[in-house]
C-alpha cells in the first residue's frame, strides 16, 4: 500500500512540476554552464564504456535473481564523483530552498536538461518528483539504508583501478548534500562475477581485472 501511495504521490507530483512558471535560477544558485560541455563528455564516455555492458547486460540482471557482492562502507565522494555530483548538488540546492523555488527552477537545471534529452519531458519531470520526494523524506526521517535485506542501498563494482556505481546514484547525492562522509553500499568484485555466462568480448574484459586495492571500501 505505502509504495502504491508513493507513486500516486510522485506521479501527482509531476503534474503539478510540468505546470512550472519555467522562471530563470537564482542567482545563487550554481550556474553550471561552462562545465556543460566537460560534463557532457566524461558522461557519455562512461555511458559508452564496456562498463556500461557489464552493469546493464550481467550485474543487475543476475542481481535480481541472486544477491552479488558483499556489504560494505564506502566513501561518498568515491561513490558519486565531483563531476556526477555537480548537477545534482545543482537541483538539490534548489530543493533545499522549498518546493516553490523548485517548481519555478527545475526546468534550468542541467539534470533536468540530461534527463530530458535522454527519455522526454515527462519522464524527466517524474524523476524530479521522486527526487524530491527522496530529498524531502531524508531532511525529515533521514536516509533509509537497510543492511539487512540490501533494500536501497547503492550498488559499486570495484577492481584494481575502476571503481563505479551501478545503482543508487539519488541517494548517494542526498546523502552527500546532507553532509555524509561514507554509506552502506553493496560491492561487487570481479571473482562475484566470473562464475556468470557472459558474451566473450565480456569475458575477456573480466579476465584482465584484478581485486580491488585495500583500503577501497571496509566491509561490514
Amino acid at each position: 500500500m505505502e509504495t502504491t501511495m508513493t507513486a500516486i504521490y510522485d506521479r501527482l507530483l509531476s503534474l503539478v512540476l510540468l505546470l512550472s512558471p519555467r522562471a530563470p535560477l537564482p542567482p545563487d544558485i550554481p550556474n553550471l554552464q561552462q562545465s556543460r560541455n566537460e560534463l557532457k563528455r566524461r558522461m557519455s564516455r562512461e555511458h559508452s564504456s564496456i562498463a556500461k555492458r557489464l552493469r546493464d547486460e550481467v550485474i543487475l540482471p543476475y542481481n535480481r535473481k541472486q544477491p552479488l557482492g558483499s556489504m560494505a562502507m564506502m566513501d561518498v565522494g568515491r561513490l558519486i564523483p565531483y563531476y556526477k555530483y555537480l548537477p545534482r548538488f545543482q537541483l538539490l540546492s534548489l530543493m533545499k530552498r522549498g518546493f516553490t523555488a523548485c517548481w519555478r527552477s527545475f526546468t534550468n537545471t542541467e539534470y533536468f536538461k540530461y534527463q530530458q534529452k535522454r527519455h522526454g519531458i515527462w519522464h524527466a519531470t517524474y524523476k524530479v518528483a521522486r527526487y524530491y520526494h527522496l530529498y524531502r523524506s531524508a531532511t525529515t526521517e533521514g536516509l533509509k539504508f537497510d543492511v539487512t535485506t540490501r533494500l536501497n542501498l547503492p550498488i559499486v563494482f570495484c577492481a584494481e583501478n575502476m571503481c563505479f556505481r551501478l545503482d543508487g546514484a539519488h541517494r548517494s547525492s542526498v546523502a552527500r548534500f546532507l553532509g555524509a562522509t561514507e554509506v552502506p553500499v553493496v560491492v561487487v568484485v570481479p571473482d562475484d562475477i566470473r562464475h556468470i555466462p557472459v558474451s566473450d568480448e565480456l569475458r575477456n574484459f573480466v579476465e584482465t581485472l584484478a581485486p580491488p586495492a585495500p583500503g577501497t571500501f571496509t566491509l561490514i
